[in-house]
């Protein structure tokens, strides 16, 4: 009996580490997969709410297509109107002329001054917004895995930052243009962020479970077309395991 009780004994000393092992990758792996998660969701969540901020810009720059082609049109007919009065060489005629013209140029020059208002705003917004975005990762996993640093060692390095200018172009090079959105505007209007998480366990964890490996992790949003209004969403893309040691 004593035998049996020593041999189990043994047995399950010798197994320990494994049981240690197995417990410390359990652990480790879920906290892991929490400040992974957590990470994703803030830059999915910022993105997206900077997207949808330039997309309601982008809505009411095109809504302002039909009163540019209006404006358009109408310096056409106000500069022929003047060719004829000066031909007419009757003053008032040309007094009247010259001024409507003047008129439309100036509400031309308004329309132009709302137009570029709109975009420099989107572009000012994922300008800042790509910048603060990196800060916003790195203190997401800080407050994600400081609860882990007894057991392993985590880090966030920020990679490839590409961040869109609103991806819309003039038909004409004039003031207040007809903008139009550029061929394949999904791809051109995607905002990437990559990052890679390095993690290795901790000297005293390191005599159960030895690990040491990088993250590469990407999240990108691009806006897309649901009738008049220009909405955020997810674009796919791959993330990767690798250097596992």
């Amino acid at each position: 009996m004593k035998t049996e009780k020593g041999f189990a004994a043994i047995l399950l000393l010798s197994l320990l580490p494994l049981i240690l092992a197995g417990g410390f990758a359990l652990l480790l792996g879920f906290g892991f997969l929490r400040s992974d998660m957590a990470v994703l969701n803030v830059c999915r969540a910022e993105q997206m709410q900077v997207q949808n901020k330039v997309g309601r810009n982008l809505g009411k720059l095109l809504k302002l297509n039909p009163k540019a082609l209006k404006l358009r049109l109408e310096q056409a007919r106000a500069e022929k109107a003047l060719q004829a009065a000066i031909e007419s060489g009757y003053p008032p005629a040309i007094a009247a002329a010259e001024a409507y013209l003047l008129s439309v140029q100036m509400r031309r020059q308004a329309l132009d001054v709302r137009q570029r208002a709109l975009i420099d705003t989107a572009n000012i917004w994922l300008a800042s917004s790509g910048t603060s975005l990196q800060r916003s990762l790195a203190q997401e996993w800080r407050l994600h895995n400081n609860p882990l640093t007894a057991w392993w060692s985590g880090t966030l390095l920020p990679k490839e930052s590409l961040v869109p200018q609103l991806a819309v172009k003039a038909d004409f090079p004039e003031v207040a243009p007809l903008y139009l959105t550029v061929t394949d505007f999904e791809n051109a209007q995607a905002w990437k962020q990559t990052w890679q998480l390095k993690v290795s366990t901790s000297s005293w964890v390191r005599k159960f479970l030895s690990f040491n490996g990088s993250f590469d992790r990407t999240c990108t949003t691009s806006l897309y077309q649901e009738g008049e209004e220009w909405v955020a969403k997810l674009k796919k893309d791959k993330s990767s395991l690798k250097g596992f040691l």
